[in-house]
């Protein structure tokens, strides 16, 4: 390890101190890779209300100036059914990116002793990053960290969703829409302003009832019929509330609402981490569903993003098979999933022999494709829960 640093440490979430929580809230506003999903705004809360959340635990580089890396893990005894051990970054139904928070100081000395420190705490062989932002900077000195010690690693899967910068306005919002789409979109909302007596976008951060009016507005839809919105779990519910007033404590949340004296039509919650905007949730009244004020309100909020300075990036945290906001939106965030092995022999042969079967497993697919005409059965049903998810997550980012 580094000589200034003093090591890599585990600190379970329900035991994490004040102190600590201070330092880890540091090291996200000194992070090279904004992250809210790894912050303690939002982490704290998923642990004490979302399932698994009792046995997360934070690992931590601490240096003698602070925190270097922080990433919530679990440890698994197996992996993938295999029977090797791994420390997993955390993922649940609402974390859209498992970047960790890398002090921007020292990007590279704290991903070495990261592994470094797993290879002699022997934690688990295998370290599993799902969603890290591919083609960054923590995920370039992850590369760099492997080839100096010769480990074995797994690129399991890759994606791609929607982003928008500042110097991308000409290619946004309402001028993305064909002149027809635009002038249905221009009016649906004049129809939606009458019914609902007249529209703007006011910005609920930091109010508790604007809480509320986001669950009862998701619920009205096709979550509360199926019984999967927030608002109809109770744990959900507490850590969306919980959520906004973390980051409104910390003047990092935007609760948007398009509204009128007659109610509200649309709702969209962002999370703030550095110079990027995190689209973490969005909700329309179904009621007026012919007007698409979902849609409505993603134009403003764009229109809002570029009328103002404080960050310069938007992350749609939406499906990459949205088309709707893949047709407004032109930038791409890369999103990959890694495996590393970071001790023992079977972790090295998973990493070794895993991308082979996948191949294999690829082309025998194909092959049955072009024999028969059409996917093998069982992957015709995951490609329907597929779909299923990517529809239910075009609107509400979670599916689950």
């Amino acid at each position: 390890m580094h000589n200034d640093t003093l090591g890599l440490r585990v600190i379970p979430l329900s035991a994490v101190t004040a102190e600590e929580i201070l330092l880890w809230r540091d090291l996200a506003g000194r992070a090279v890779e904004p992250n809210p999903f790894a912050q303690a705004e939002l982490v704290l809360p998923a642990a004490r209300h979302l399932p698994g959340g009792p046995e997360v635990q934070l690992l931590v580089v601490e240096s003698a100036t602070g925190f270097d890396l922080c990433l919530p893990v679990r440890l698994a005894p197996r992996w993938r059914r295999l029977p090797v051990r791994a420390v997993v970054g955390w993922s649940h139904p609402y974390s859209f990116l498992g970047t960790p928070l890398v002090d921007a100081r020292n990007v590279e000395g704290a991903v070495a002793d990261l592994l470094g420190g797993l290879r002699q705490a022997r934690l688990g062989d295998l370290l599993v990053i799902p969603g890290l932002g591919d083609g960054g900077p923590v995920a370039a000195a992850l590369m760099l960290a492997v080839a100096a010690g010769g480990l074995g690693h797994w690129w399991f899967g890759r994606t791609a969703r929607a982003t928008l910068a500042l110097d991308e306005r000409r290619l946004v919002g309402s001028a993305a829409l064909s002149p027809a789409r635009q002038k249905s979109l221009r009016r649906s909302r004049r129809r939606l302003a009458e019914v609902v007596g007249g529209l703007e976008v006011v910005d609920r951060a930091g109010e508790a009832a604007a809480v509320d009016a986001f669950l009862r507005v998701e619920a009205s839809g096709w979550k509360g019929r199926a019984g999967t919105s927030m608002g109809d779990r109770p744990a959900d519910a507490a850590f969306f509330a919980e959520l906004c007033r973390s980051f409104a404590g910390a003047g990092a949340l935007e609760l948007l609402s398009l509204e009128g004296p007659g109610g509200v039509a649309a709702m969209q919650c962002n999370l703030r981490a550095g110079d990027t905007l995190f689209c973490f949730k969005v909700a329309f009244d179904e009621r007026w569903a012919p007007y698409s004020p979902g849609l409505q309100l993603e134009v403003d909020a764009v229109e809002r993003f570029f009328g103002q300075r404080a960050v310069s990036v938007m992350d749609s945290c939406a499906d990459p098979g949205n088309a709707t906001i893949n047709a407004l939106w032109p930038g791409r965030r890369q999103l990959a999933h890694l495996a590393l092995a970071v001790g023992g022999r079977r972790a090295r042969a998973v990493t070794t022999v895993g991308p082979v079967a996948a191949a294999w497993r690829a082309t025998g697919r194909a092959a049955w494709r072009r024999l028969h005409g059409r996917q093998p059965d069982r992957e015709r049903r995951i490609t329907l829960v597929q779909h299923h998810a990517r529809r239910m997550t075009a609107e509400g980012r979670s599916w689950t």
